[in-house]
């Protein structure tokens, strides 16, 4: 795919599967919802989560977002970089409506509202280094 395909496949409301390497080397997969701003990737979680404790102890990541059942319906952004721990209230608030708004047609929802507010939140910040991505369903027309 072309950056603008990629840009605009990664807008929809899909998964993204999040990979951390705990101390001892372990990988650590995670489904979560997320934004992406063109540049950078965007995850609200909890403090408490291990992938945020995975980050804090190093911070190589990788992410895949992809779609489509069979070889000729897949389509796939896979991604290596750099995660960071963002904490800041402000950032974690702004992002977070972001986040959760691509995910809930109403952020007045109760349970977009308890995401939001959960105490503990944090963002994780993904900084590409290398993508790669592929659409299995031009090769069939």
């Amino acid at each position: 795919m072309g950056e603008k395909e990629v840009k605009q496949f990664l807008s929809k409301g899909r998964i993204l599967r999040l990979a951390t390497v705990d101390a001892r080397g372990v990988p650590h997969i995670t489904p979560v919802w997320y934004i992406y701003d063109g540049s950078k990737f965007y995850i609200l979680t909890s403090r408490r989560s291990r992938k945020v404790e995975n980050i804090l102890g190093k911070d190589t990541v990788s992410l895949c977002v992809d779609v489509g059942e069979g070889y000729w319906e897949r389509r796939a952004v896979v991604v290596w970089g750099k995660g960071r721990v963002l904490e800041d209230a402000g950032t974690v608030k702004e992002k977070g409506v972001q986040i959760l708004g691509k995910y809930f047609r109403d952020m007045n929802h109760p349970t977009a509202q308890r995401l939001l507010t959960s105490p503990g939140n944090v963002i994780i910040e993904v900084t590409p280094e290398r993508t790669t991505s592929w659409d299995y369903t031009e090769a069939k027309r």
